[in-house]
């Protein structure tokens, strides 16, 4: 029946098809991505960091030349009263935004050094909720009847592969 299923139904549907992420694991740990990661993600900090000076003369700057511009009625000086205000008030939160952006990029670096790389990659590519989605399907219960690959045959596959149990 296995044969027959496979053999006349169009390739990629549900008899047959076992999980296709593991060789996307085995390449994010030879390729050492974890490495990678951190290290473009330190990069991106220093890049934030280094745009604070400049947004801030932009700022000043703006705020520099919105003063210099002569004014004549009343209505035109309150309204550019408030549009200085206005701008101070977007300076703070480009501020606020960019050092957000840098602390959480920081605590980001340091949770991926806390843990190597193939939890990382296990991470980075949901492994535990794509066998979670895997055992929920009719793959995974037809592969367990024809060619017995049950919990116990994952746990040895990825002990075998990663050192690592799944279920």
């Amino acid at each position: 029946m296995y044969l027959f299923f496979n053999f006349h139904l169009p390739k990629g549907i549900w008899v047959g098809v076992p999980p296709t992420f593991l060789p996307k694991i085995n390449n994010c740990i030879k390729s050492n991505e974890r490495k990678k990661f951190i290290e473009n993600t330190e990069y991106w900090i220093k890049f934030l960091q280094n745009k604070i000076p400049i947004k801030l003369q932009m700022h000043n700057d703006t705020v520099k030349n919105l003063r210099k511009i002569k004014l004549s009625s009343q209505q035109d000086k309150i309204n550019m009263r408030r549009a200085i205000q206005n701008k101070n008030i977007f300076r703070d939160l480009d501020l606020e935004f960019l050092i957000n952006a840098i602390n959480f990029n920081k605590k980001k670096v340091i949770d991926i050094q806390k843990i190597d790389a193939i939890d990382f990659c296990f991470k980075k590519y949901n492994v535990q909720w794509r066998m979670n989605f895997y055992r929920s399907g009719l793959t995974y219960k037809f592969r367990k009847i024809f060619l017995n690959e049950d919990k116990y045959y994952w746990n040895n596959e990825f002990k075998k592969r990663f050192n690592r149990i799944i279920f």
